[in-house]
């Protein structure tokens, strides 16, 4: 099965730069990486007013070795598809997800597609966490939480189904 189609999709555009291919990979793929760890930032200091948490969020999350595993083994795909998924629970956490907001829903749905194209691995983790998320809000949120919550079911659903099409349907057999 070949790596999923999320990065080379989105560094496509930057082609042009260098006729390194493998060196625009890396660069795109190390700038998400950077660009979502920034998104930590304005997640922690709005949950708990803390500043100097939310940069040591953004530290903690760049200086963690997971991903320095990860880029040593040149799994670029891989990390690309880990800063769509934080993006993604950005987004999930963020925005105002409701069945009458088609526009922000859609969105949502088209940054997870995005992510689950992105790797095989973040499929798992990825649906995983947004399970978690939505039992949660099930669980101890109020209707705003509920709604978002089958909000989140139903754009995960839809995601799933533009990643099977898309890509994944490919190599059913695999």
């Amino acid at each position: 099965m070949p790596y999923a189609i999320g990065l080379y999709v989105f560094a496509w555009p930057w082609a042009w730069l260098s006729s390194d291919h493998v060196a625009v990979i890396r660069t795109v793929t190390a700038t998400a990486d950077v660009i979502a760890a920034g998104l930590l930032y304005p997640l922690v200091v709005s949950a708990w007013g803390d500043r100097r948490a939310g940069v040591f969020a953004v530290l903690a999350f760049q200086l963690a070795p997971l991903p320095f595993g990860v880029l040593g083994n040149a799994n670029l795909a891989n990390i690309f598809g880990q800063s769509v998924a934080l993006v993604t629970m950005a987004a999930a956490v963020t925005w105002r997800l409701e069945p009458r907001r088609l526009a922000s829903l859609a969105g949502f749905a088209l940054i997870l597609a995005w992510a689950l194209c992105s790797h095989v691995s973040t499929v798992a983790t990825l649906a995983g966490t947004l399970g978690l998320l939505v039992i949660l809000y099930f669980w101890r949120g109020d209707a705003d939480r509920r709604r978002s919550a089958a909000s989140l079911v139903l754009a995960t659903a839809v995601a799933a189904a533009i990643a099977w099409f898309l890509y994944y349907r490919h190599f059913s057999e695999e």
